[in-house]
């Protein structure tokens, strides 16, 4: 095939794959605003996960709003230490945090738990770090607004 022609195929394949991921991300969002009307926060999920410093898989829009939240809250007693991006290519610091290959995740400082933002690409995140260092949580965030809403909802009971 001529290069010059579009893969009508690959390309088809590539919107649907941005428009599910699309979806994930609005659905994630729309949940954590709902624990936010609810009156609270992810602070008790880090709590009972004894984390107080974390790092923060994915530097783009969803990693800023968890990294406001995590600093709106002193009180939380939590530490976002650095996010894990593969803009960490180019980019070395973001909101005032620096920013990491996730290749450099065994050479960087200890941290309690990783939470990704990238929750389309949990799994292969997840993978790859837990490779890379075994001892150390990975969490998605979209796990960590669910189990919220669960315990929000059972409080109401």
């Amino acid at each position: 095939m001529n290069k010059a022609t579009p893969n009508w195929e690959e390309e088809r394949e590539t919107l649907i794959f941005q428009r599910e991921r699309n979806r994930e991300q609005f659905h994630c969002v729309l949940q954590w605003l709902d624990l936010l009307e609810e009156g609270t926060n992810l602070a008790p999920y880090l709590k009972d996960h004894r984390c107080r410093r974390v790092a923060i898989y994915g530097a783009a829009r969803i990693g800023e709003m968890l990294l406001k939240e995590i600093r709106q809250y002193e009180q939380w007693e939590v530490e976002p230490v650095y996010f894990l991006d593969q803009s960490g290519k180019w980019l070395r610091e973001k909101w005032g945090i620096p920013v990491y290959l996730p290749e450099e995740f065994p050479d960087l400082p200890e941290v309690d738990m990783v939470i990704v933002t990238a929750i389309s690409y949990f799994a292969s995140v997840r993978d790859q770090l837990f490779l890379l260092r075994p001892e150390i949580p990975v969490v998605s965030l979209n796990t960590m607004i669910e189990v919220r809403k669960d315990e929000v909802w059972y409080e109401k009971r």
